[in-house]
């Protein structure tokens, strides 16, 4: 029975700071975060307070492409590629956002996504998207990250007179 005391203490001790480590592996509320980028097996790290995380995977994704960091550097978000029938390689059909520890937005227009990025700050995203072959007349869209809303869409060649919040994107 002696033997049992001692050992019950360590556990004791042993599990706040194991639950300690493992909340201080995830960037908290409001923390920076440093870097994002895609590892060679096509895993997404985000960097933060020296701790680099995996970011968490999507059912069926194969790899993920194009990280990006917001100014202000609170917010990352990237893009998920699937399987394809009609294509011998994975394709972007999720845009990934993902704030203060946790995945707080996906964008799945139903058609791959060639290109995005931040605007006001990590308010907002732009993308386009369009099919993988064809006559491809790109389709632009603007939402808002917290809600998700639509705030604008768009449909032309950046050849064209277009909207501002479409001129960082490349098609």
């Amino acid at each position: 029975m002696n033997r049992r005391i001692p050992l019950l203490f360590l556990l004791c001790a042993l599990v706040p700071l194991l639950t300690r480590a493992s909340d201080d592996s995830k960037p908290k509320n409001g923390e920076t975060i440093e870097k994002i980028y895609a590892a060679v097996n096509g895993e997404i790290h985000i960097v933060s307070a020296g701790v680099d995380q995996v970011a968490p995977k999507q059912t069926d994704q194969v790899n993920c492409t194009s990280p990006k960091l917001a100014p202000g550097g609170r917010t990352v978000g990237w893009l998920v590629n699937f399987d394809n029938c009609c294509t011998s390689y994975p394709i972007p059909l999720s845009l990934v956002i993902f704030r203060d520890g946790r995945v707080i937005r996906r964008f799945h227009p139903g058609q791959s996504i060639w290109d995005w990025q931040f605007l006001k700050n990590d308010q907002q995203v732009a993308f386009w998207t369009g099919p993988t072959h064809g006559d491809i007349v790109p389709h632009f869209e603007l939402h808002d990250v917290d809600s998700g809303r639509l705030v604008a869409h768009w449909d032309g060649h950046l050849t064209q007179k277009h909207p501002a919040w479409v001129s960082g994107l490349k098609e």
